[in-house]
């Protein structure tokens, strides 16, 4: 018998408790995992579509040739390897299991470890997203949702997203909790009556609203602000540039501040000690910006996050290992049937003491910029 086979029960039962974390971003995002091993780096591919452009019909004995893409993959960096190390002592395991405890604290350490690596994924996909999006609404002066019965921030969102032509299923609605709970006290969402359902009033949740599955995050937090300003376009551009020159300005621009040009908030997807160049999310300019036209700057704002499930994708592996192994005399893989993460567990015996370690190797990564909107509240 393996010396981690008495505490898969123990590993699958904290698993459940941990997975209750605010976790929106890992349960909403397109998953690729595996229990292959990769080195932290390390791209791994993830296939899309490839088709040609349209083309006239024209008959004749043989097709016409038509020019494909190139690409038909795209590659996700494993830019994390984490572990989370639970040790005990002999001391301590004669003691626990003496008073009876032994299997309670082993599994709230389990869950305890888990938590922590879901929430360390959370925070970072949740910062991948927020800077690889399109456009904003909201200015960061207002809290979410603070209109009274009104949803115009999350249609404003659906708005943007319609107008960049992301598909009308798989969108998903990530939110502070904060928001969520503004949400909440909307009285048509809990009127049963007007909404034909007694779900939201009774669980908080009701899938769709306005088209969007509705989830919540711990990942999301109040973002830092620079005192930048004097932002000015170095140049003139078209109708769908990405990359702009700021040619006056000051201060640190960071990826995921919003930049207004005009009436139009555009998400700043790269970080910039202005000025400089910056890249915007596609499709980008909406309407041409001229020489010397000033930009505003948006930061220290709190995101929530509209976004086609296809838009972002989580890729995870186990940890790198060296080619002859390494000191550890068991492993698992645990697999969470909720959110897809493969995690792998091992055991070190050392000396009067045993450490079982919990680690994940992860990158994540926006594919489609345009299918993500983000509002900038309070």
């Amino acid at each position: 018998m393996g010396a981690l086979t008495p505490f898969i029960g123990i590993l699958y039962s904290a698993l459940e408790d941990a997975n209750q974390e605010a976790t929106g971003f890992i349960r909403a995002a397109t998953k690729n995992m595996d229990a292959s091993r990769v080195a932290k780096g390390q791209m791994v591919y993830v296939p899309v579509g490839k088709v040609s452009k349209p083309t006239e019909i024209i008959p004749g004995v043989n097709p016409e040739e038509v020019e494909m893409p190139d690409i038909d993959k795209v590659g996700i960096t494993i830019e994390h390897e984490s572990k989370v190390a639970i040790t005990l002592t002999g001391n301590e395991s004669v003691g626990l299991d003496a008073s009876g405890n032994y299997d309670a604290v082993t599994k709230a350490n389990f869950t305890q470890a888990l938590r922590q690596l879901n929430n360390e994924i959370e925070a970072y996909i949740a910062k991948k997203v927020v800077a690889g999006a399109s456009r904003g609404f909201g200015d960061g002066s207002a809290a979410a949702f603070s209109d009274t019965d009104s949803l115009n921030d999350l249609a404003q969102l659906g708005l943007i997203l319609d107008d960049n032509g992301c598909p009308q299923d798989g969108r998903n609605f990530v939110m502070t909790n904060t928001a969520l709970a503004a949400l909440r006290a909307k009285s048509m969402l809990n009127n049963a009556y007007k909404l034909g359902s007694d779900e939201f009033i009774r669980y908080g949740y009701t899938d769709p609203i306005l088209g969007f599955r509705l989830w919540s995050s711990f990942g999301l937090k109040k973002r830092s602000a620079s005192t930048g300003s004097g932002y000015q376009a170095g140049d003139d551009y078209e109708i769908g540039a990405t990359e702009l020159t700021l040619g006056t300005g000051s201060g640190t621009i960071q990826a995921g501040d919003g930049i207004k040009f005009g009436d139009t908030t555009y998400i700043v997807n790269n970080d910039l000690p202005a000025p400089g160049i910056i890249t915007l999310g596609r499709p980008g300019l909406l309407a041409p910006v001229t020489n010397g036209t000033g930009g505003t700057l948006v930061q220290g704002y709190t995101p929530s996050v509209a976004f086609h499930t296809d838009a972002v994708h989580l890729a995870t592996r186990a940890p790198a290992l060296p080619m002859m192994g390494d000191s550890a005399i068991d492993r698992f893989m645990l697999v969470s049937d909720k959110s897809g993460l493969v995690y792998e567990v091992a055991v070190y015996p050392q000396y009067k003491q045993v450490v079982m370690e919990i680690g994940i190797a992860y990158g994540a990564s926006v594919m489609n910029s345009e299918n993500v909107a983000v509002l900038l509240s309070k």
